[in-house]
């Protein structure tokens, strides 16, 4: 209940911040069926942002260290986040596909970490041992401008820097889901580069 409180008052107050412009909301799959979002990773924000534009919740995978940090961690919890550590990647993937089989939504930047040039970066395959384990589909997303945002390493400052405007224009570009054995690392970067046009 408190969680639920907690993630809609979050939302609410950064829909005043940021104009999320989606398209693909046709593509997602119904209800407690359960997908693999694949997203490319440009600013701190970015699972907030995605999870304003989306119609069902998501759960993301984040670094087991950011939970140990007061603020980021309850965030994170709110959001009920899927930690993931070096010395414990296969826990994370397990957790991860148990939740995709239990029909929920699961989210994973697969370039492992910031963009430093506002380009995307090359993919892990993570995602591939996630997707073949849960044998769920999985979706491309593209996230647009949030490389000017505040929350991006943009001239290699986080958060010293103003707002070019108020609200902020974003976009978020879902694709056609891919079947498991389809979305291998090469492939689905490939369609992020695409859904940025």
């Amino acid at each position: 209940m408190f969680q639920n409180c907690a993630k809609r008052f979050i939302l609410k107050i950064l829909s005043w911040v940021y104009r999320v412009e989606v398209r693909g909301e046709e593509f997602f799959p119904t209800e407690g069926q359960g997908v693999l979002l694949v997203c490319n990773h440009v600013s701190y924000v970015d699972a907030i942002i995605l999870q304003m534009a989306s119609p069902r919740a998501i759960r993301f995978l984040s670094f087991a260290e950011f939970f140990k940090q007061p603020v980021l961690g309850s965030l994170l919890r709110v959001f009920r986040a899927i930690p993931i550590s070096s010395t414990h990647a296969k826990d994370a993937v397990v957790k991860a596909a148990e939740a995709l089989q239990e029909g929920e939504m699961v989210c994973i930047f697969p370039e492992g970490k910031l963009t430093l040039t506002g380009e995307l970066q090359e993919f892990q395959k993570g995602f591939e041992l996630i997707a073949r384990r849960a044998h769920v589909p999985v979706m491309p997303v593209h996230l647009g401008s949030l490389w000017d945002s505040i929350f991006s390493r943009q001239g290699g400052r986080v958060f010293l820097k103003w707002p070019k405007r108020l609200p902020f224009p974003v976009q978020v570009r879902f694709g056609k889901c891919l079947k498991t054995e389809e979305a291998t690392a090469k492939h689905v970067r490939q369609i992020m580069l695409e859904l940025a046009q």
